[in-house]
């Protein structure tokens, strides 16, 4: 499934919102994995995807590996009864 992704303006919108603390975290890690633009912290980032998915997720680990962790964030949404959000979602 093709995701939606943020614009340049959008992302630095999102990001200025702190949506990150308003949402689950295995909600948070999905999105911003999906996204091209960074749209919260990079700290709070990789720290969200190493508690979506269980494990450490070093800095090279979010580009190597970013399929694998994006299908392992996909399943923890999915085992939360979460839905995956959207640029849409969080900017309204």
């Amino acid at each position: 499934m093709k995701i939606k992704q943020a614009t340049r303006a959008e992302a630095i919108a999102i990001y200025k919102s702190r949506w990150w603390t308003k949402y689950p975290i295995r909600q948070v890690a999905l999105f911003q994995l999906q996204q091209d633009y960074s749209c919260m912290p990079f700290g709070e980032f990789q720290e969200a995807v190493a508690t979506a998915v269980g494990h450490d997720v070093y800095s090279a680990t979010l580009s190597l590996m970013r399929n694998q962790l994006i299908d392992e964030c996909i399943q923890a949404v999915a085992e939360a009864g979460l839905a995956p959000l959207t640029v849409d979602e969080i900017i309204a």
